[in-house]
């Protein structure tokens, strides 16, 4: 019997009171709770714990679906990627041009970053990250494929796919627009612009960040498709630079970088081992802004070995689910929750460590 992991890290800022319910995007977007949030975050930088490296692989954060000069709406460069990519601490750059890959887009380290040149076709839900030959030509065989933007097509064939997007920063915008409402209400009115514009400046992550929520449809797409094989969930900031209010950009890239994230655990940062590690599913999606979430693991133990994330374990009599956060955090399993319900008293226990510290929760 083999069981396949995932987990997420639930951290919610603000009062109790506040954190009790489910706050609507005016709501986050109120100055109040954009101060409440900022503090929570300071908070969470000095409570965070470095962890130890576990295992063979190193922590490389990345962001994926990007778009710089592939298009006419896309309003940001390729320079302008490299700068926020360097600031925000991201290790690997994923480029997903419009009708690409560009020859010319960018390939390889540059100044500490990898880049790897891909293609997003919109109309299919594809994301592709081909192969180069020694000629520099993308080769036909041995994609890597998502499926992208899961609110189009929840019925989409995962047929040639290694994964898919579990969360989209465009898909956010699209299923709630509260934000893009409340900024082109607020420019017809020149005082509360000024206002919301000062927020910004003050609070552009917190902002930025407002629209952020769980769609448990898409979940449930990747769950159903987790039911069948392995299928890597991978985190799309869908960045382009282009949301511009006012003379406004709302979206620059080191804001979108901060925002979602996919860590990326692999031996070394090379393509080939980048491709190898996203084909596992050796990889977590995380929101940086918040705290960085840096050495978190989550994986198995037992007689057997050690399981990291996204590999498959043979569920014996003394198998282990363990968890690593830098952070005090909620964790939650919910992928898989049908499949192992009625297995749980094989499971001995859930290890939880926070810091330095361990508490372990009975299933």
């Amino acid at each position: 019997m083999a069981l396949l992991f995932g987990a997420t890290s639930l951290i919610r800022a603000g009062s109790p009171e506040a954190s009790a319910g489910h706050l609507t995007v005016l709501q986050r977007l109120e100055t109040a709770h954009l101060q409440a949030t900022h503090e929570a975050r300071l908070r969470f930088a000095r409570e965070r714990q470095s962890l130890p490296d576990l295992g063979l692989f190193e922590d490389f954060r990345a962001v994926m679906h990007v778009h710089a000069e592939d298009a006419e709406h896309t309003k940001g460069t390729r320079q302008q990627v490299l700068e926020a990519a360097r600031k925000t601490g991201v290790r690997i750059v994923m480029f997903t041009d419009h009708g690409g890959p560009r020859p010319e887009t960018w390939r390889g380290i540059r100044d500490g970053v990898l880049f790897l040149a891909g293609e997003e076709n919109g109309g299919a839900g594809l994301l592709r990250f081909p192969d180069f030959g020694s000629d520099g030509k993308p080769r036909s065989e041995d994609d890597v494929r998502f499926l992208s933007h899961i609110e189009e097509r929840y019925d989409a064939s995962a047929d040639g796919f290694v994964g898919m997007e579990i969360c989209n920063r465009h898909t956010l915008a699209k299923l709630d627009p509260s934000l893009q409402e409340w900024l082109l209400s607020a420019a017809k009115n020149p005082d509360e612009w000024r206002k919301r514009l000062e927020d910004f400046k003050v609070y552009p992550d917190e902002m930025f960040a407002a629209s952020a929520d769980y769609h448990a449809e898409i979940f449930a797409k990747w769950d159903r498709e987790l039911d069948k094989r392995p299928f890597t969930g991978i985190g799309a900031n869908d960045a382009h630079q282009n949301p511009i209010f006012q003379g406004t950009t709302f979206d620059p890239y080191e804001v979108s970088f901060r925002n979602l994230c996919t860590h990326i655990q692999a031996r070394a940062l090379t393509e080939p081992e980048v491709r190898q590690a996203l084909r596992d599913g050796h990889v977590y999606v995380s929101h940086d802004w918040l705290c960085d979430p840096t050495g978190f693991a989550f994986g198995a133990v037992n007689n057997l070995g050690v399981f990291p994330m996204g590999d498959a374990v043979a569920m014996t009599g003394t198998t282990r689910i363990a968890g690593f956060t830098p952070l005090r955090a909620k964790l939650k399993l919910i992928f898989f929750i049908k499949a192992i319900v009625s297995r749980l008293q094989s499971l001995r226990s859930l290890i939880v460590r926070c810091g330095r510290r361990s508490v372990p929760l009975r299933l």
